[in-house]
């Protein structure tokens, strides 16, 4: 039997559906689907940050690791709004995916992880930023 066929433009119509769950589910079929470097799944993924929920924030920040280049601007500042998120798996998702889009030794990203450090609030959140700047 032949697999099936996943049109990358379906999955993209998806991530506007008003349940959350679907929401999420098609946030993660772009995550495997698209293409590294696809420019219309970034842009979405990039939207999808400022999700109203948490689930969602959290798959697209994960999403964007896979398949943003590095050094995308739009998707780094995203990463960097998202370490003060409320919820604590978007901030740690940030601070996870934010190694494979900020450049080695980016001031920018450097500077904000040394603050998200000082987050005492959070031990697993302080040990993904450990994780991070020795990355």
């Amino acid at each position: 039997a032949a697999p099936f066929v996943i049109d990358v433009s379906q999955i993209r119509l998806l991530t506007g559906h008003p349940h959350a769950a679907v929401r999420c589910s098609s946030v993660e079929a772009l995550a495997v689907t698209a293409k590294k470097g696809d420019d219309l799944s970034t842009a979405l993924l990039v939207q999808l940050t400022k999700d109203d929920d948490g689930d969602v924030r959290w798959s697209a920040l994960r999403a964007l690791g896979h398949i943003a280049l590095k050094g995308d601007v739009a998707v780094k500042a995203a990463m960097c709004e998202c370490v003060d998120d409320p919820d604590e798996q978007v901030r740690v998702a940030a601070v996870e995916n934010l190694s494979n889009i900020a450049d080695k030794g980016d001031e920018e990203a450097v500077r904000l992880l040394r603050r998200c450090l000082k987050d005492a609030s959070s031990p697993d959140f302080q040990r993904e930023v450990l994780r991070t700047m020795l990355a």
